[in-house]
């Protein structure tokens, strides 16, 4: 019978200390080619020994208590809840089985949990209807009526099957984040949204490899950001987002986790961003980058990119093959736009960059289109069928060294050169947001 067996066995460890359990942890699946597995547990991935001849996998740990972990085997990954001392045993059937029994079954001490956390049926998500009337009260209650009865749902079970209380406890926690996040759904906020999210984003360590309750934080933080912010002043978003993991969620593993997550998307994609990660650092009251040696070393990697810094002299082509560099434009303001033909979002944003073009015209002012097509042939289409003209270039070095250096890992990307050919924005709004005509009235044109 040609079935894959994943077997997670937690065996007491007798050790000087009560509160250490070793776990040991073998998996078989015959027949699969797979080379390596691991086990993520309490922040930490542990490697598991391969036997590639058998298909078995295995590892010695030492858990302290109870919670979720992720075993990793290729590039699939599985969430099982474990304890110290238990023992659990996870049987994939075979496929004409599936359909009527489901995909695994359930064995060990923590057969009936891990049954329950893997049952995609078990609790219900708030069905949430809107109309002209709905109001965000109504939303809240809807979604808290339904956390309710998942609860009573899930109390009901723990009796029956006798369930671990501390897995009904995390449970508990898992099922209320993944309904609140439902809120998200409305689209008529109103001022109380702030309400209704500050006394839920509070600040649980204990919760922070729950991937339920960091999203439900990361996500109400960027709606607090907003409050006495205008939805285009992502600066005053990200000191409002500081300011709120530091008064509200703490200096703790989820506040760090939270600002890294924060800081990185407001470097990568606001206007701007990296030049205000100082600002934003001096608004706490520790050495955050002592402590997430994961945002220094994003960080370090953005510093060239900064507001000022001279960029070296890339050479591109344009359509006829002839070489053109950016320091042929110095003494005007560069804006660049990086697309490319198969791009639908980079398209979106042709008519708005027409206009913006149009407005400053007889401004020291240039617009550069930086196609990222390999196919020339097509590059030269969409210009033609989206009315492009002017300086359109392609980088001549097929390895992109311009798109490295300004990480463009993603399209469409704008930049702009102050008149000395140094950096102003690596990361530029969109000619179709009102903030970049604004700023851009603000230079000297």
């Amino acid at each position: 019978m040609n079935m894959k067996h994943i077997i997670i066995g937690f065996a007491a460890l007798s050790t000087l200390t009560a509160c250490s359990n070793k776990t040991e942890i073998s998996l078989s699946l015959p027949g699969a080619k797979i080379t390596e597995a691991t086990i993520h547990v309490n922040g930490q991935d542990f490697p598991m020994s391969v036997d590639t001849t058998t298909g078995t996998f295995a590892a010695s740990l030492e858990i302290e208590k109870p919670g979720y972990c992720f075993v990793r085997i290729g590039t699939g990954e599985h969430r099982y809840y474990i304890e110290p001392g238990k023992n659990l045993q996870v049987t994939e059937r075979q496929a004409k089985d599936r359909q009527k029994s489901g995909r695994y079954v359930y064995e060990g001490s923590l057969g009936h949990e891990n049954a329950l956390l893997n049952d995609q049926n078990f609790y219900t998500l708030p069905r949430l209807r809107f109309s002209e009337t709905t109001t965000l009260a109504d939303v809240w209650d809807n979604i808290d009526q339904t956390v309710e009865k998942n609860f009573a749902l899930l109390d009901s079970i723990a009796i029956a099957e006798g369930l671990s209380a501390n897995f009904v406890s995390l449970e508990r926690e898992r099922i209320q984040y993944r309904c609140w996040q439902s809120y998200s759904r409305f689209n008529k906020w109103d001022p109380t949204i702030f309400k209704y999210l500050e006394k839920r984003l509070t600040a649980k360590p204990e919760l922070y490899e729950m991937e339920e309750y960091m999203t439900f934080m990361d996500n109400g933080i960027y709606v607090m950001g907003l409050k006495a912010a205008d939805m285009t002043d992502t600066h005053q978003q990200i000191v409002n987002q500081v300011t709120f993991i530091r008064d509200h969620v703490g200096h703790n593993p989820v506040g760090i986790s939270l600002l890294e997550k924060r800081l990185k998307f407001h470097v990568e994609f606001n206007a701007g961003g990296i030049d205000e990660i100082g600002e934003c650092l001096s608004l706490l009251d520790y050495d955050f980058m002592a402590e997430c040696p994961g945002f220094k070393e994003f960080y370090e990697s953005w510093k060239p990119l900064m507001r000022g810094n001279e960029i070296p002299d890339f050479n591109f082509t344009d359509k006829e093959g002839k070489t053109f560099s950016l320091s042929s434009l110095k003494g005007k303001y560069i804006f660049i736009d990086c697309w490319a033909s198969w791009c639908g979002p980079c398209r979106a944003q042709v008519p708005a960059l027409k206009e913006l073009e149009k407005k400053f015209h007889d401004k020291d002012i240039v617009f550069v289109g930086k196609s990222s097509d390999n196919n020339k042939d097509k590059w030269i289409k969409a210009m033609e069928e989206l009315g492009l003209e002017g300086y359109q270039v392609q980088e001549s070095d097929t390895s992109h060294p311009f798109d490295s250096f300004f990480k463009v890992t993603g399209i469409p990307r704008f930049i702009l050169l102050d008149k000395e050919g140094k950096i102003l924005r690596a990361v530029m709004s969109r000619p179709s947001m009102p903030e970049t005509e604004a700023f851009l009235k603000t230079l000297d044109l």
